[in-house]
């Protein structure tokens, strides 16, 4: 049976719920898809044969995947030529696939860091499996929550998540909080592969990790960087990553997840001892929390005042009070600096929130080349760091190499994800 719309719905509603796991690692998976391009890769399956573990031919490998780490897909770049778009209907689990696509796994414990802080944060307790309480009894209650308690402690009275955040993208985290922090990722991590992870789809296949799996890492570093290069690899079966590509938040995203995490909490918390009972617009208001406030464009606005600036879209003199989102900052969140140039007024209120097409970008290069060198001479190091986490584009590929993912992600929030372009 192909993966398809109705078995992914099949599985939200078949699949066992003892928890709120498999909400979150749903959720993840739609936003990585449709957020994350840059970070996509296709990978050889190094699951065939063996429905719990690696094939034998990889199992002695360091890390097989390393033979694919600089080859993007896109396009232009598809998988091996013996697994062509009718192949692909395999009709059977991961391991039968004939490829995989490959993203950082520390992208599901970043995602499910920001899903699960403000719950448990929450001043009344919120039951987020059966039969928690909030005397948090062994057993029963949910696996990552005590490591999330320390942290929380530290950070509630110096500026909440929205800090912790920021210490985690900045590479800032006080060095007092540094092992429960640690402690906190790799719980995750070690959560996600062990439990939902591992079940995911097994009442539709009858056997584990039958859509996705996973090699993971071992997280050292506590920044949002680190996650991506050392916490190991996702890798998600190609038709189920074709559905959510499609349609996501349409079909399996974002309103059906979401919908029914707030239902599965509202549910439990009316029978969980020393639970207040919540409903599910409160969940909702919680899950949809966003540690990031604002736009904050004070360091862009730094660099701009050096020097005079030119509008990187029409090459007239720019107006630095006028600061662009190249990718706007409502559909991507992103205060990146290499999201951020110089515009004049009137550009920037015809721009708005489209997207640039991938043709303005390269009539643009040169402009948004010149910017990006200021931001490289005065924040170097976060400069290429935040290219590497937006981009997916080492230090060492260059401005050009950056441009050129750049216009590859346009022309996937364009051509894919339906978004308006701006032409200029």
């Amino acid at each position: 049976m192909k993966i398809n719309a109705h078995i992914i719905n099949a599985i939200l509603r078949r699949d066992a719920k003892d928890s709120t796991y498999k909400f979150a690692l749903l959720r993840a998976l739609v936003q990585i898809i449709t957020e994350q391009m840059a970070h996509k890769r296709w990978s050889d399956n190094l699951f065939t044969g063996n429905a719990d573990g690696l094939n034998p031919a990889y199992r002695n490998s360091i890390n097989a995947a390393e033979l694919h780490d600089n080859q993007r897909f896109d396009d232009e770049s598809h998988p091996p030529t013996d697994t062509s778009s009718s192949s692909i209907i395999t009709g059977g689990p991961l391991r039968t696939a004939p490829y995989l696509y490959r993203y950082p796994f520390g992208l599901l414990v970043w995602y499910w860091l920001q899903y699960y802080y403000p719950i448990f944060e929450h001043d009344a307790f919120i039951p987020q499996k059966n039969g928690e309480s909030s005397r948090l009894e062994k057993g029963k209650t949910m696996a990552i929550r005590r490591d999330f308690t320390a942290v929380i402690s530290y950070y509630t009275s110096r500026g909440g998540f929205a800090q912790l955040y920021f210490d985690l993208l900045r590479d800032q985290v006080p060095e007092a909080v540094c092992p429960e922090v640690r402690a906190m990722l790799r719980k995750i991590a070690d959560t996600i592969y062990k439990m939902p992870m591992f079940h995911l789809g097994y009442s539709v296949f009858n056997e584990p990790y039958s859509l996705v799996h996973a090699q993971k890492g071992s997280i050292k570093g506590l920044s949002y960087g680190s996650l991506l290069k050392e916490a190991g690899d996702v890798y998600i079966h190609p038709e189920l990553h074709e559905v959510i590509d499609a349609l996501g938040g349409l079909l399996v995203g974002e309103d059906s997840i979401l919908s029914g995490w707030a239902s599965f909490t509202a549910s439990i918390s009316r029978r969980s001892e020393g639970a207040e009972v919540v409903s599910e617009e409160t969940v909702l208001t919680l899950l949809r929390a966003d540690p990031i406030g604002d736009r904050d464009v004070v360091l862009a606005r730094k660099v701009f005042e050096q020097s005079v600036q030119r509008c990187v879209w029409t090459g007239r003199p720019a107006d630095i009070r006028h600061i662009d989102h190249m990718l706007p900052f409502t559909l991507t969140r992103n205060n990146s600096l290499w999201n951020l140039v110089p515009v004049t007024p009137a550009v920037n209120a015809q721009k708005s929130d489209k997207i640039p097409a991938p043709e303005l970008v390269w009539r643009s290069a040169d402009r948004i080349g010149v910017v990006w060198k200021q931001f490289e001479s005065s924040y170097e190091a976060l400069f290429w760091q935040e290219v590497y986490e937006g981009l997916g584009v080492a230090r060492e590929a260059g401005v050009d190499g950056a441009l050129q993912s750049l216009q590859k992600r346009c022309a996937y929030l364009i051509d894919t994800r339906g978004m308006e372009a701006f032409r200029g």
